[in-house]
């Protein structure tokens, strides 16, 4: 049945070439289905966006800078919408090990505690959730300081674009840090449920929270935390997982699914979707 729903997709948009070969190497899709675009989220940090995003996010502006923003990642062992065991059961359906799930929720659970204790007194700290993370769950973890803030407002492009550093533990927003420019740091020390090669090539790993102190205190002087020789080039792992960053990764997309969208009888649902919208 998977199969038969996937020879019926007319159109496959892919971040990036990686992901589009694993899906045709995989037999999902057909190679004439999957078209390259590039994240079209992403489009807001090329240069012709970004003042275009800095102004919609005007409101971020009454938060002290420099700002330091902590991205939690965690939605599986806190989820917003349902409950941790409803969690595993919906995993569960997709086949997931139910000791497996329970494991790593253990896991994630204590990697909410270790990265709420992740702060700086010298700069605005703004703790931002995973979108689909509960935020009353770090309501007590998290110090009640002036400069310490508990937000999940706004997209995050807002918030990356306004920060001096971006500290994280396995989330993707590591990636749209680097292209923003923005330096990515990670406590390697926190253990995860799993880990995400393309999001630890692009961040600067710190052993201990001394570490990431002084990184952050270099951050925060103006230097780039440096890549040892060993650490692969952020710009070819961007490149193999997200295409390229132009701003014209919404370009792509229409144009791969306008002609699909303007065959005949299909005109109808090209004008169910403006109504949608």
């Amino acid at each position: 049945p998977t199969a038969g729903v996937y020879g019926r997709v007319s159109c496959f948009c892919a971040w990036g070439p990686k992901l589009a070969a694993y899906a045709i190497e995989r037999g999902w899709y057909r190679p004439e289905q999957v078209v390259v675009t590039g994240p079209p989220r992403f489009d807001f940090y090329a240069p012709r966006w970004r003042d275009a995003a800095l102004r919609m996010s005007a409101p971020l502006d009454t938060y002290r800078r420099p700002i330091i923003l902590v991205n939690g990642s965690f939605p599986r062992a806190n989820p917003a919408f349902q409950t941790p065991e409803q969690e595993r059961s919906s995993w569960a359906a997709l086949g997931f090990d139910e000791p497996y799930m329970r494991r790593y929720q253990e896991v994630e659970g204590q990697a909410i505690r270790e990265l709420a204790a992740v702060a700086n007194p010298e700069a605005t700290v703004v703790y931002r959730p995973h979108p689909f993370g509960r935020v009353s769950t770090y309501e007590t973890l998290l110090d009640r300081r002036d400069n310490l803030h508990l937000l999940k407002v706004g997209t995050v492009d807002g918030w990356i674009l306004r920060s001096s550093v971006v500290i994280h533990r396995n989330s993707t927003t590591a990636v749209e840090a680097t292209v923003a420019g923005v330096p990515v740091l990670m406590p390697a020390w926190i253990q995860v449920g799993e880990t995400f090669p393309a999001v630890e090539a692009v961040s600067t790993a710190c052993a201990s929270l001394d570490a990431l102190d002084d990184q952050i205190a270099s951050c925060l002087a103006g230097s780039d935390p440096a890549f040892t020789d060993a650490s692969p080039d952020p710009a070819r792992v961007i490149g193999d997982w997200f295409h390229l960053v132009d701003g014209a990764a919404h370009e792509r997309v229409a144009a791969a699914i306008l002609p699909h969208a303007m065959r005949g009888d299909d005109l109808r649902r090209l004008e169910g979707c403006r109504h949608i919208h």
